[in-house]
């Protein structure tokens, strides 16, 4: 009888980035790193779940780098501002989300899977 391959389940690990910082999750922290020195701006720890997925403004005139929607596996959203490391709002979700997106006139768009 032939030995049974084991399957492990690979995940990535959240992150995002602008021009200047790179955004990575470690569990229900954000850190929040300098892309030439890795070093540590600051560190957003207002979730009080795992982080599922990180989103930057990178389009709109009025994020333009500086917002970032963070999502974590209790459902809820905070949207930051990266250069004050201020929570500029919280969202609570009755579904599964599994993607944002931010939009040219700054609005951020979420998605679920059915």
């Amino acid at each position: 009888m032939a030995p049974q391959s084991q399957v492990t389940e690979s995940r990535f690990e959240p992150c995002a980035s602008t021009a200047s910082l790179f955004l990575y999750a470690q569990g229900s922290v954000i850190l929040c790193l300098h892309h030439d020195t890795l070093a540590v701006e600051r560190r957003f720890t207002s979730h009080q779940d795992n982080i599922e997925f990180i989103s930057v403004d990178n389009v709109s005139e009025r994020g333009a780098g500086r917002l970032v929607v963070s999502y974590d596996v209790g459902q809820t959203a905070i949207v930051w501002d990266i250069f004050t490391g201020t929570e500029i709002a919280r969202f609570a979700s009755f579904e599964h989300l599994r993607v944002a997106s931010w939009m040219r006139n700054g609005n951020v768009a979420f998605g679920t899977q059915e």
